[in-house]
């Protein structure tokens, strides 16, 4: 699914010490990273940062498993 990113915070890291977020978009959804999810590392870089359209999927739980820029 394609969203826009409002806004984004950091949480603590996972169990494992990797980084995790809590993602606003511009549709008022709001959904948490899923623990050691490895595109948390990309996030800040060009295309996934407050104001990107990214493209994301979600786990089961409605956790973001995935987050690419959109094309």
């Amino acid at each position: 699914m394609i969203k826009t990113i409002q806004h984004s915070s950091r949480l603590r890291n996972s169990t494992n010490g990797n980084p995790r977020y809590r993602v606003t978009f511009t549709d008022g959804t709001v959904l948490d990273s899923q623990s050691d999810a490895s595109w948390c590392y990309a996030f800040g870089n060009p295309g996934i940062r407050d104001g990107s359209t990214v493209e994301i999927t979600l786990t089961r739980a409605g956790k973001i498993s995935h987050m690419k820029p959109a094309n």
